[in-house]
């Protein structure tokens, strides 16, 4: 097993990603425009757009595949022949102009033809982001999307219609996308808002973008803080491009630099890249051994944890040692009336801050309802993925979940305030005041008003910071800087020009290491510590974020479970989720003070967010959300929440 993994090292010392120049890479695009909707009016500029952008990509070395108002079989054809297109090339490219819309949580791309007046339209009319970037990350190590489809869209009229009590999935605008490995997506506008299709020739953003690859010899990520710069002074801050990004590499679309290469990498950054996603515990133990003393070692440990915990299938409750019983509770007389839920996280559980309070809420609930409330508590990914918790519970896929709301910003806007970790200028007591009081009222209906569930806030933990790998003084410093952030805090700070790289746990590591983003956020220090950030990011700025406090995380139960539960099962379940948010509020600075030493004695630099960052912040999130948020129940939490301060 040693000597497998010293082979993947060999093979992966030999593919090591290096910037993508012009000229030294097959590259292939696929170009839509749409505009001749058939039921739905026609769009002024998307033909033009395609056009255009094609004849940039032309002038790059790109084999462009070029469409302009393909209806659905036309489009599906046009994807068949990118697929084959992409066999054998490097790096892809699609650019798409035209409508597009969100339902529940997936974007999809509209063909001419499409009505939408039945229920099953997005099956049959539609064409789903999603598969093209699947083929796309199938075919090729490079992928790059540009969607200018955030359009104003009278088709999802016809489609709220249909749907009738589904029509709440319809979301404003388009949903974010967590883009894969190698992947960098970007969109005309920021998630959950409508792009302007311009006066001119071309749309704001498809202009600029046209400008910036025939001009610009700077890498893709730099090139688009330049388009986002562009598009805001164009459009009056109406509109603000936004991009998740998982690129390994700097691309080019002219020649790049000499001597741009990436910086190196670790035997064991490589090794765990190789192995991060095994099942067999084989391999993870042999890695183990072999990098003991690498943060990847408790990486691989936590994974090999978590697939004994799936193995193991006689233990529906979790029992914590030394746990405490709530204050004033005692256990429920015994009831042949029991009832089994299943509860999802969105973290995993190596992720203790966050994923132990559900473990506790778990086994207090075991004991107090003397057994006849039993609850088997499942890890992100497990059955569901950590980002689609909500979702599952509204659908009854899962009756309970563990999660946080500023998950879900691309739903609502407002969520990103209900759940803390952007700085709104209230302090933690004052929002626990406010969870208790009116914001669970407020809190609820917002849930509510996206899916069929109640909410009850169970948990708080106390400020992140943000890691850097080089020192920040003023705004200007940030411009530039690829940090791997909440989505939230990437729309709060992108008139900065940060760009946002989204990575899964696992990934970050090895990308701090090596150069590839500059700098996250996170939790707390203690957990920041365990991760091992310090190792590699040298300059720690605390707290980031609101300063007493960071996420809540909610207990969501599943609207018809919550109705179907007796009196004393809900009564239940929001006093245990009462008694573990104070139990954690004054727990909020455990540990910190420890973490703080060791990072100091270690090399690290500890010092607080400068101010003007942190006023870039706290009015890039206040702005945010007085643009963004719209909805009734949105509009109430938004607006309570602020009266609250």
């Amino acid at each position: 097993m040693i000597a497998f993994i010293k082979l993947t090292l060999v093979i992966l010392a030999t593919v090591v990603t290096t910037a993508t120049p012009a000229g030294a890479a097959r590259r292939v695009a696929l170009v839509i425009g749409n505009a001749a909707y058939r039921h739905a009016g026609e769009l002024a500029n998307p033909r033009n757009d395609a056009t255009d952008i094609a004849a940039a990509l032309r002038k790059s070395d790109f084999q462009v595949l070029e469409a302009l108002d393909v209806d659905k079989p036309a489009f599906d054809r046009k994807i068949r022949d990118f697929a084959s297109a992409l066999s054998d090339a490097d790096a892809g490219v699609l650019f798409y102009a035209g409508h597009g819309l969100q339902v529940a949580g997936k974007n999809y791309l509209v063909p001419i033809d499409a009505e939408l007046t039945t229920g099953d339209s997005l099956e049959f009319e539609m064409v789903q982001l999603d598969t093209i970037h699947r083929i796309m990350e199938r075919q090729t190590t490079t992928n790059i999307l540009f969607i200018d489809a955030c359009r104003n869209n009278p088709l999802a009229r016809n489609l709220s219609r249909a749907m009738g009590t589904r029509s709440a999935e319809i979301g404003r605008g388009l949903a974010p996308v967590e883009s894969g490995v190698g992947s960098l997506i970007s969109f005309s506008t920021q998630p959950g808002n409508v792009a302007l299709d311009g006066a001119g020739r071309n749309s704001p953003y498809a202009a600029a973008l046209i400008r910036r690859i025939s001009t610009s010899g700077d890498d893709l990520s730099a090139l688009l803080i330049d388009v986002r710069n562009d598009v805001r002074r164009d459009t009056a801050n109406k509109q603000i491009p936004w991009e998740h990004s998982a690129l390994t590499g700097r691309f080019y679309f002219k020649a790049a630099p000499s001597g741009s290469t990436a910086p190196s990498v670790s035997e064991a950054a490589q090794a765990w890249s190789a192995i991060k996603d095994s099942t067999n515990r084989s391999i993870l133990e042999a890695f183990i051994k072999q990098f003991g003393a690498t943060v990847y070692a408790a990486m691989a440990q936590a994974r090999l944890e978590e697939l004994k915990h799936q193995e193991a299938s006689n233990a529906p409750t979790i029992k914590i040692p030394g746990a405490s019983q709530p204050p004033s509770a005692s256990p429920a007389a015994p009831s042949s009336n029991e009832r089994k839920l299943r509860l999802t996280s969105s973290f995993p559980k190596a992720m203790t801050e966050v994923f132990e309070p559900s473990e506790k809420f778990v086994a207090q609930v075991h004991s107090l309802s003397a057994g006849r409330l039993k609850i088997e508590l499942f890890a992100a990914g497990e059955i569901v993925p950590g980002l689609q918790v909500l979702d599952a519970v509204g659908a009854n896929t899962i009756a309970l979940g563990w999660t946080v709301a500023q998950y879900y910003f691309a739903k609502n806007p407002a969520f990103a305030a209900i759940g803390g970790g952007v700085p709104l200028g209230i302090n933690a007591a004052q929002f626990v005041r406010w969870l208790e009081g009116e914001g669970k009222r407020v809190r609820a209906d917002l849930y509510a008003e996206s899916v069929p569930v109640m909410a009850l806030a169970c948990s708080i933990n106390g400020p992140k910071g943000l890691w850097l790998r080089k020192e920040v003084r003023r705004v200007e410093d940030l411009k530039g800087l690829r940090l791997r952030v909440g989505g939230t805090t990437a729309l709060s700070l992108q008139s900065t020009g940060i760009t946002s790289q989204q990575l899964s746990a696992g990934d970050i590591y090895p990308a701090l290491e090596r150069g590839t983003i500059d700098g996250l956020e996170w939790f707390t220090p203690p957990m920041d510590e365990k991760l091992g950030w310090h190792k590699v990011a040298k300059h720690y700025y605390y707290p980031f974020g609101e300063p007493t406090f960071s996420t809540v995380s909610d207990l969501l139960i599943n609207r018809r479970v919550w109705d179907e539960l007796d009196s004393s099962s809900k009564s239940l379940f929001e006093s245990v989720c009462q008694r573990q948010l104070r139990d954690d509020f004054s727990k909020l600075t455990d540990g910190v003070t420890g973490s703080l030493g060791r990072f100091k004695a270690g090399g690290t630099s500890v010092t607080p967010v400068p101010d003007a960052i942190f006023s870039a912040y706290r009015q890039g999130a206040g702005a945010y959300l007085d643009q963004s948020v719209r909805s009734p129940a949105g509009l109430a939490a938004w607006r309570s929440l602020k009266a609250a301060r």
